[in-house]
């Protein structure tokens, strides 16, 4: 009967450190996921940051475009003119 409960006393001892290292392990997983999602949203926060540089930059070069097609206009209608007064 000794032997008995040494047996069972060993074994939940080995399954009370078991149970305290899966807690530990648990905490740990834990921990990294919770680092996981703060660079998840680091990179959320940047994408969108660069989203927004980027439509920026398009409406930018669209308006240089406009600013460019104007200039054209202009000069050809400074060509018209200077043309009429050549001798």
């Amino acid at each position: 009967m000794k032997e008995s409960v040494y047996e069972v006393s060993s074994s939940v001892e080995t399954i009370v450190s078991f149970s305290q290292q899966q807690v530990q392990n648990i905490g740990q997983t834990s921990s990294q996921s919770q680092e996981v999602a703060a660079i998840a949203e680091e990179r959320s926060v940047g994408a969108e940051e660069v989203n927004a540089v980027i439509k920026e930059q398009l409406y930018l070069m669209k308006e240089v475009s406009n600013v460019a097609k104007y200039l054209a206009e202009q000069a050809e209608q400074l060509k018209f003119t200077i043309q009429r007064f050549k001798l």
